[in-house]
């Protein structure tokens, strides 16, 4: 049922956008329901013909979402140069730093992915997305073999959020 939901809101997109070709918002909705059926590289195109049209409102979130496109490409630095112009314009949004994070991650830059982390934990507001930014230190600085400040970030992760299973696998990694 999923499918065909994600199906059906790429199809209305699809007519909204041969209806008005020239409208941003219009083309941002076509970008997001491209990306939600796995069709990448035409949400980045769809997400272009949106920042051609730049609107304040929607902008960051936007760029954001054509990171995550690109990511899925494995476009690693046009999605990091995405989120840091997504941060660059909502600097207090933790989904960006977040999503920059994970990709850092993913590719193996520790060194960016903690500069990101800790960027996103001085100038965001959201406790949640604030745990998993500490995690997602965890995972870096265990990846770098420094157990003490993995058990630091894993410990501030647990606090802000019980739930988080890799950042308690994380505390006993630090802790063996």
């Amino acid at each position: 049922t999923v499918v065909i939901v994600l199906t059906l809101a790429l199809a209305v997109a699809e007519a909204a956008f041969a209806r008005c070709p020239d409208s941003g918002l219009i083309a941002a909705a076509h970008g997001l329901a491209l990306s939600d059926v796995g069709r990448y590289e035409e949400a980045v195109l769809a997400y272009d013909r949106c920042l051609a049209k730049p609107d304040p409102l929607w902008m960051a979130p936007v760029l954001a979402n054509r990171g995550n496109a690109l990511a899925r490409l494995g476009r690693v630095d046009e999605a990091a140069e995405a989120y840091r112009r997504a941060v660059e314009i909502e600097p207090s949004r933790s989904s960006h730093y977040a999503n920059w994070s994970r990709l850092c991650l993913d590719a193996g830059r520790l060194d960016e992915a903690l500069r990101v982390c800790q960027d996103g934990l001085a100038r965001s507001t959201t406790d949640l997305l604030h745990a998993r930014l500490h995690g997602d230190m965890a995972f870096a600085y265990a990846e770098r073999g420094d157990a003490e400040s993995c058990l630091q970030s894993a410990d501030e992760a647990v606090r802000l959020d019980p739930s988080g299973i890799r950042e308690r696998y994380l505390r006993g990694r630090a802790l063996a």
